[in-house]
């Protein structure tokens, strides 16, 4: 019955998936969420069930418990090598000069190479580079800073780290990229449209276009380098749609409370612990 339980999530998670492309936006957190974690509340279900016993009448096997077992190890196993990363990337940036700007704490990275991000996980550091501080006006630094204060206001690492996690743990899955640049999407909307309320939405895109072009002449005069910036790899429809929700009235992004509902049905498998004799 355990092996049955397996083919059944595996069957659900596919086709969820797979009809990710027909879905809305608001339903991307379903379709990104639900696949993984109920592949993983199943694989919990089995191993607490052990190898012996019955469910509905039907025998439980050796096979599906270990096979239950390998998969919680590679996930795991997998969640401690993304934590050490970020561990080390913690660890690393504390080596950076800091400085000041705008009262606003960040650590300098010596290169003219414009670039700003979070680095940590629930109490994530601005690391910015000299190249940004030489391209941008004072104005447009503090639109860069408002739209990163939104990132530490929502503890956008943390919620990501564990995103990320489920995403390693299910690369298989149809549409998984598509669906994981479309949080990130929705990520970056988010922290513009708080950033709009501080300092107005003309200042970040600006600044967006200006690191866009200096990003773009950057790649042309140094070919051999592969950033994984956005607007490196000559996709620019996260940036168009990005410069159009700032010039215009900016209206809110969908909440997304489908990504409850993915949780939430995700757990149906535990209640098969009940069956269990």
């Amino acid at each position: 019955m355990h092996f049955l339980m397996i083919l059944l999530t595996l069957t659900i998670a596919y086709v969820v998936r797979q009809l990710a492309p027909t879905v809305t936006r608001k339903l991307a957190f379903f379709n990104f969420l639900f696949p993984p974690l109920l592949l993983l509340t199943t694989a919990v279900a089995i191993a607490s069930m052990g190898p012996n016993g019955k469910m509905l009448g039907l025998q439980a096997t050796w096979f599906s418990y270990y096979l239950a077992c390998a998969y919680l190890l590679i996930v795991m196993s997998l969640l401690i090598k993304l934590g050490y990363q970020a561990w080390v990337q913690t660890q690393k940036i504390s080596t950076y000069p800091q400085i000041y700007l705008f009262n606003q704490p960040v650590y300098l990275l010596e290169t003219d190479f414009p670039y700003c991000a979070q680095i940590g996980v629930w109490r994530s550091q601005i690391i910015l580079t000299q190249g940004l501080l030489d391209l941008l006006n004072p104005e447009e630094l503090k639109a860069v800073l408002a739209h990163e204060q939104a990132h530490q206001l929502y503890h956008d690492n943390f919620w990501f780290f564990w995103l990320s996690w489920l995403r390693n743990s299910t690369p298989w899955l149809p549409h998984g990229e598509s669906l994981w640049q479309e949080l990130l999407l929705w990520r970056e909307l988010r922290a513009d449209a708080w950033g709009v309320q501080q300092v107005g939405g003309l200042a970040i895109a600006e600044a967006l276009l200006k690191v866009a072009q200096k990003v773009h002449n950057y790649l042309l005069s140094k070919p051999q380098l592969t950033f994984s910036v956005e607007l490196s790899d000559g996709n620019n429809q996260r940036l168009e749609q990005r410069i159009d929700a700032l010039l215009s009235d900016y209206p809110r992004e969908g909440q997304l409370k489908w990504y409850l509902s993915g949780i939430i049905a995700s757990l149906l498998p535990i209640l098969t612990i009940l069956l269990h004799h």
